[in-house]
């Protein structure tokens, strides 16, 4: 008698394969067949390779079988008059809102762009047959990455599509909040698009927010084209509800002597991943990433990256710090591939992590890859508690002891954020600490 094996499905991915049967016909783009193409594409993949596990390298340290056991079925809420102001960086530049992963026609405004600047919901992109987007979507964030791609690829909802021609520069940064309503338990995938022409320039800022406690998904895609000398900065603040999960992917290709600059600020979600990852496809190409992740409770906040140095002269400099409290954790895995080819390069790369108590954890992974002989490349780790001496010298001077805990703590941290030459974004990162800072103070007086 011989015993025929037949494949384990995942109920996970058999439940996302019916989602994407049911809403075919009406996700933006249907009226497309290289979008439907894609889609289609996304599901095959989806179904090869399945979700990540722990057994890859890169996901080591976050399992997602706990994110995958929920079934988000929440729908988008009308959540009517919305004053979004507190969660806006500055009030010049456009904006799209985006609520439960909906567009927000409303609340958005894309008024005064200049020439040559296309700045548009991706659904209004795609339902237009924008010639801008086809050959672009798709092309960066690749479907065979372990991760959510795939999925995102195959039930992409919404998103933002950012396209400058040559030489145009963005006076102010374009806006892109994506907002949770209170209950929101469902699943958002959201898809932003960006390519800048040669010796362009923008900086885009992300927001995640949420109005109330919400328990879903956001799994979200910038992936970005970088022309030859042009200039992108984007940065993220991620402050959902404590009880969401978030994963989140940014994915840029750089052309020669083009420049690309992140930070990340992450003090949301009850598992919130956030992931960078650059190729500097062109000789001279130079990138920044920064991040700073603030956990408490059982947070667990992941913060990866991989630099992929393919060409000659390119650079790569990375600092993430951590703070982390209570019983949360914290992940830093950070790679840097430097090709055969690839010579004169200087790579360097940093995690610092400051532990507040005796629960918390952070775990570290900084790894260099070198094929080439004339590079500079260094990278490092420090975990440790606050500096009992600095302690004892602000409350010798009559500063209480939370107090103090306070003032350190915002001095290792507030050091990224100054470091970014928007004063309006700065401003807008620092009330993320600040307002971290407070709420911990508040937990331990009511404690």
């Amino acid at each position: 008698m011989t015993a025929s094996l037949r494949p384990v499905k995942d109920p996970a991915i058999e439940r996302h394969l019916g989602v994407l049967a049911a809403s075919r016909d009406i996700l933006p783009g249907a009226g497309q067949a290289w979008v439907r193409d894609l889609r289609s594409r996304a599901a095959d993949a989806l179904v090869r390779d399945g979700f990540p596990t722990t057994r890859i390298e890169s996901w080591k340290y976050t399992d997602l079988r706990r994110v995958f056991r929920n079934e988000f079925a929440g729908q988008a809420q009308d959540i009517g008059a919305l004053d979004i102001s507190e969660w806006r960086a500055g009030d010049a530049g456009p904006v799209l809102v985006f609520i439960d992963g909906q567009f927000s026609d409303g609340l958005s405004s894309l008024d005064d762009l200049p020439a040559g600047a296309r700045v548009m919901p991706l659904s209004a992109a795609l339902a237009k047959g924008d010639s801008g987007i086809e050959g672009l979507l798709g092309s960066v964030a690749a479907l065979e990455s372990p991760g959510l791609t795939a999925l995102n690829t195959a039930l992409m909802q919404d998103g933002a599509f950012i396209r400058l021609d040559d030489d145009i520069e963005l006076a102010e940064p374009v806006q892109v909040l994506c907002i949770t309503s209170a209950g929101f338990s469902g699943e958002t995938h959201l898809r932003h698009v960006v390519a800048l022409g040669r010796h362009a320039k923008a900086t885009i800022v992300q927001g995640h927010f949420a109005v109330g406690d919400s328990s879903g998904l956001c799994n979200v895609v910038t992936e970005a084209a970088v022309g030859e000398g042009a200039s992108l900065h984007i940065v993220k603040r991620q402050e959902e509800s404590r009880t969401a999960w978030h994963i989140g992917l940014v994915q840029a290709r750089l052309a020669r002597n083009a420049s690309f600059e992140t930070f990340t600020l992450s003090s949301g979600g009850r598992t919130a991943r956030n992931e960078v990852r650059v190729q500097l496809a062109g000789e001279g190409g130079n990138t920044v990433l920064n991040g700073l992740a603030l956990a408490r409770d059982r947070q667990h906040c992941d913060n990866t990256t991989d630099v992929e140095h393919a060409m000659p002269q390119g650079t790569s400099h990375q600092l993430y710090k951590s703070v982390v409290d209570d019983n949360a954790r914290s992940v830093f895995l950070g790679r840097i591939l430097v090709a055969k080819d690839a010579q004169k390069t200087d790579a360097r790369q940093m995690n610092r992590n400051l532990l507040l108590s005796s629960g918390a954890q952070a775990d570290s992974k900084p790894e260099l890859i070198i094929h080439a002989d004339d590079v500079k490349c260094a990278h490092g780790a420090t975990v440790g508690d606050l500096d009992e001496e600095a302690l004892f010298y602000l409350m010798s001077r009559g500063i209480g002891a939370d107090e103090a805990r306070g003032l350190l703590v915002r001095a290792f941290a507030e050091e990224m954020i100054e470091a970014i030459p928007d004063e309006a974004i700065r401003d807008w990162l620092d009330a993320a600490l600040v307002g971290w800072l407070e709420d911990g103070l508040q937990q331990e007086k009511a404690a």
